[in-house]
């Protein structure tokens, strides 16, 4: 199997399902509530991410927008940067 190639996907897509979190599991990061779902990017791929914003202004087919979140850190208190969409 050839090695994978990177591809830049597009930053913006629509929401095509959700929930809320509203107990975390043990070991994770951050707090609830916050939003989980699926975004469909125009490039034909649907991401399973966490969802910015407040959690009872969600709608299908809601235009969403890559965005990066700090959430606390580990043990170690250094804060863990990954993405979530915005409405």
């Amino acid at each position: 199997m050839p090695d994978p190639e990177p591809v830049e996907l597009s930053p913006r897509g629509t929401l095509w399902g959700w929930t809320t979190v509203t107990a975390t599991p043990p070991g994770s990061l951050g707090e609830a509530p916050f939003g989980f779902g699926v975004v469909e990017l125009p490039d034909g791929l649907r991401i399973v991410t966490r969802l910015a914003g407040p959690v009872d202004h969600y709608e299908f087919g809601q235009p969403m927008h890559l965005g990066f979140v700090d959430l606390p850190g580990a043990d170690d208190g250094d804060p863990v940067t990954t993405w979530e969409f915005h409405p």
